[in-house]
């Protein structure tokens, strides 16, 4: 991915993203075709992996245990229009977060293996649902054979914050300003995080001053 050093993201912007956002887009390629799902998926820290699951007729779910695998997180987005800016010899642009994580992917063999991660992606996401505590019911063990579980072994994060780092400091706070009074959540979303990033970026600079 291409990624100007000033829009880099570090390993904790990174996790942070990857939790927020856990809905991805998984990307292989198999017999010279490319196959892409868009599944949620858990972040081990501890472990470096990824975990879901896939429809058992997914034609994701019949590549080969420890292909190599893509999956990209989007984080939020909004449009920049040139007009916020102080020099208005400018051009419109898009402020986003991504990160694309790489790895192998593994299939779990055992049904103890998919149901803890079933049970870690509903505790996420719905921690009060009794399902979590249904999850050995024969009904839902039916229904689980419909799924294929799986972990990505993950071998390289690559993540991009472009946030108008490349603007002065004016023209970031004017973004900030109107995004501030976005009707889009997303757009409302990248002003905090600006917001964050110049933060940051100022603390750093006093530090070394």
């Amino acid at each position: 991915m291409y990624t100007p050093a000033a829009f880099g993201m570090s390993d904790d912007e990174m996790f942070e993203l990857m939790d927020s956002f856990p809905f991805a887009t998984l990307c292989s390629v198999a017999n010279e075709d490319m196959l892409v799902s868009h599944v949620p998926l858990v972040f081990k820290r501890e472990t470096m992996s990824l975990h879901g699951h896939f429809a058992a007729a997914n034609p994701h779910a019949k590549i080969a245990d420890g292909a190599n695998v893509l999956a990209i997180f989007h984080g939020p987005h909004s449009y920049i229009s040139s007009g916020w800016y102080e020099e208005r010899q400018s051009v419109p642009t898009w402020n986003y977060q991504v990160v694309h994580a790489r790895g192998t992917i593994h299939f779990a063999e055992k049904a103890e293996q998919r149901d803890r991660d079933l049970a870690q992606l509903i505790h996420q996401h719905d921690p009060q649902l009794p399902l979590i505590d249904a999850l050995n019911e024969p009904w839902v063990q039916a229904m689980a054979k419909g799924i294929r579980g799986f972990r990505i072994s993950l071998v390289q994060l690559e993540g991009k914050s472009k946030m108008s780092q490349n603007r002065s400091r004016e023209d970031q706070r004017r973004v900030i300003e109107k995004l501030r009074d976005s009707e889009r959540e997303e757009g409302r979303e990248i002003a905090l995080r600006m917001r964050k990033n110049m933060e940051g970026s100022q603390a750093s600079d006093e530090a070394e001053a």
